[in-house]
């Protein structure tokens, strides 16, 4: 358990150290441009809700994507275009007494980015994926 956390920690750091930085003035939609790529790690990790109260999970990964399309659309509808795919190596669960390690690969992960914010850019996503695990998940 005490590997995992250091991992975990490990990621978090390299994520902050390696994330781009874009500069004050540019907007999402500068920032987020045809052919540009889009690449990051993330981690994280819960605890169940109601009867799976006293599961709790965590997980690591990374993904790489590109923009795939110049902005479409008018107004909040602006956007652009993302295909990506995401690589999650631990997904690990752990009801009570026991671990589940897991992980997944999702080889479409197709995202539209709304460009139009001063800020901030939400987006929509639809993703499939495959899961791997020792014993069964729900």
């Amino acid at each position: 358990m005490k590997i995992l956390a250091r991992v975990i920690l490990m990621l978090i750091m390299t994520s902050i150290a390696a994330a781009p930085h874009a500069k004050a003035q540019e907007l999402p939609s500068e920032a987020m441009a045809k052919n540009a790529w889009d690449l990051g790690l993330f981690t994280g990790g819960g605890t169940g809700l109601g009867a799976s109260s006293s599961t709790h999970f965590v997980f690591a990964g990374g993904r790489l994507g590109r923009i795939l399309t110049k902005e479409h659309l008018h107004g909040w509808l602006r956007g652009n275009f993302e295909w990506a795919v995401d690589l999650m190596p631990v997904y690990t669960v752990f009801p009570p007494n026991r671990a589940v390690y897991g992980g997944s690969f999702k080889p479409a992960v197709w995202q539209w980015n709304f460009t139009s914010g001063k800020r901030i850019a939400p987006y929509a996503v639809v993703a499939g994926a495959i899961v791997f695990s020792t014993a069964h998940l729900p």
